[in-house]
């Protein structure tokens, strides 16, 4: 049997009380998963959270980009999701 560990860590960053999301590959996939299944489209979530392009998410999405609790508050009241649900 295997056995798949999820590893999400939480960042400081440089900038007071501002922490970000880092991820492994299956919070991406799972963010993906949510987004799609509820029909909603990589350029709706990168306007709401202020990106001009679809690339600015998508950097998110695949993990290129970390997430701040910020962008993650955002995304989880779009996916109707609480954080840990998606991130956690």
């Amino acid at each position: 049997m295997l056995t798949v560990i999820k590893m999400t860590t939480i960042i400081k960053s440089s900038k007071q009380n501002d922490y970000l999301i880092n991820g492994g590959e299956l919070m991406h996939l799972k963010l993906k998963e949510i987004r799609e299944s509820k029909g909603i489209t990589q350029e709706f979530m990168a306007g709401k959270l202020g990106y001009k392009h679809k690339s600015g998410y998508n950097k998110l999405e695949i993990g290129q980009r970390k997430i701040s609790i910020e962008q993650a508050k955002v995304i989880s009241e779009l996916l109707e999701k609480s954080i840990e649900e998606i991130f956690f």
